[in-house]
């Protein structure tokens, strides 16, 4: 057999030839070094976050013993390291796996490895659960109603995943491009995504439509004068108690995202990209506006239905849009903000389309 160009100028020379096997190895190994580099900076983002910390230069903080010494630490970087791992990925095999561009900025890189690639691995991770969930209702001998409530669950587990790593696509997308308000709007629905659906569970400890719903999926406990269900399905609610604690990590999210709502493409200098920026602003808008709106229609509807209130989406959505942007609407400007308040709206319309069903509907019920 001929030998290939590369061993030919390997060989003359006087380097050994590098098998496939050996280069796939080493690439392997870089890969992990380099995603146990970057999870460990991630943690150590974290903690500088933390007020009694924050005074502690980053180099000093990883010699504190109470880090080094702690299991818990090193458990976080390696939860963190296997979603970099999983995230970047699934975004190479969409052609996402190096910088948006050749002139990268620190802050996209950052944004980019640390929080677009750890939560579409930890959303990678959840959806290969749910799939191996849904093979095994569907190929299993479990009772009739059962597999019907794991195959619904995991159709709409798998569906809400889907949308989020779609949105993380769109984020890297727009960074690529340099277009910063579309930029800024699905940075800020990063955070809304995880708020909305957090506030959602939060509305079904509270509400004793809520509190009968979750307790009727999670324990079998009949419904007054129903007749009693089978026992619920392990592995819907291992999975399902896996996402919602996706959801409160995800409203952490700010803590990455908020260098990007200071970046605007069209200022070079950085201090009047913070002067003139106002993704801060646009966030906290969308967050406090959604969060109340939520909250209002999973209280207003905790007894049934409001198909009516759909009607009062758009207004939402138009006002919240306006505080957004100051009043400077435009079409492209009012896309944005649809974009950054899409999971409030998605939410809210399911209190109001299916009452305190909601909980029951995301469960598989």
């Amino acid at each position: 057999m001929a030998a290939s160009v590369s061993d030919v100028h390997l060989l003359e020379s006087g380097e050994a030839p590098v098998s496939r096997a050996a280069a796939l190895g080493r690439a392997c190994t870089e890969e992990l070094v380099w995603v146990w580099r970057e999870s460990e900076d991630l943690m150590v983002e974290f903690a500088v976050h933390v007020p009694c910390w924050a005074s502690i230069e980053r180099s000093e903080l990883l010699r504190r013993r109470y880090l080094r010494w702690n299991p818990l630490w090193w458990f976080s970087i390696l939860g963190c390291a296997v979603c970099i791992l999983l995230g970047h990925g699934f975004h190479a095999a969409c052609c996402q796996g190096a910088p948006v561009r050749a002139d990268e900025l620190e802050v996209e890189r950052r944004a980019r490895v640390w929080w677009v690639y750890c939560y579409s691995g930890g959303f990678v991770g959840t959806v290969l659960t749910d799939l191996i969930a849904l093979v095994m209702a569907v190929v299993g001998n479990k009772d009739a109603e059962e597999r019907n409530r794991t195959i619904r669950s995991c159709q709409v587990a798998i569906l809400i995943q889907l949308w989020y790593m779609i949105g993380d696509w769109n984020l890297l997308f727009r960074m690529s491009r340099k277009d910063t308000v579309l930029m800024h709007a699905a940075a800020i629905s990063r955070v809304t995504f995880g708020a909305a659906f957090l506030v959602a569970f939060c509305i079904g400890l509270l509400t004793p439509a809520g509190q009968a719903a979750f307790e009727h999926w999670a324990e079998g406990l009949p419904e007054a004068g129903a007749k009693p269900p089978p026992p619920p399905p392990r592995e819907t609610a291992v999975t399902w108690v896996i996402r919602l604690v996706f959801c409160a990590f995800m409203v952490v999210a700010y803590l990455g995202y908020t260098p990007l709502l200071r970046l605007d493409y069209h200022q070079a200098d950085e201090d009047t990209q913070r002067e003139h920026c106002r993704g801060i602003w646009k966030l906290k808008v969308a967050l406090v506006a959604g969060v109340l709106m939520v909250a209002v229609e999973g209280f207003m509807f905790s007894r049934g239905p409001g198909l009516w209130m759909l009607a009062a989406q758009p207004f939402f959505v138009l006002g919240t849009a306006y505080l957004m942007e100051d009043g400077k609407l435009s079409w492209k400007r009012f896309l944005a903000a649809l974009g950054s308040l899409l999971p409030f709206v998605v939410v809210g319309s399911g209190f109001a389309s299916c009452g305190p069903a909601l909980w029951e509907i995301l469960a598989g019920k």
